[in-house]
């Protein structure tokens, strides 16, 4: 139903408002990335997004986009969220 709700998708969609100065961004996602996905929670929570918004974060000059995708190789600076809050935003 994505051209249904395009102006809405756009209005509310990280990925529309990312800037080169927005501060670092981690997301982390299960293993299954399979498309097309499986249920409304898995769509709206798919890695593809992840991979997607880090594309379009380096596009506008946005380098800080650490993602986590279980049993992938993807971005694995930070191996979980509490890794990244204590070692890149906070220096501990």
């Amino acid at each position: 139903h994505y051209e249904k709700h395009k102006k809405l998708y756009k209005q509310f969609s990280a990925y529309y408002h990312l800037s080169s100065d927005d501060p670092p961004i981690y997301l982390g996602y299960n293993a299954d990335v399979s498309l097309p996905s499986k249920s409304l929670g898995h769509g709206i929570h798919h890695a593809m997004f992840g991979l997607k918004l880090k594309e379009k974060a380096e596009s506008v000059g946005h380098k800080q986009v650490h993602l986590n995708i279980k049993g992938t190789d993807v971005s694995r600076t930070y191996p979980s969220r509490d890794d990244f809050v204590f070692t890149l935003l906070l220096g501990e």
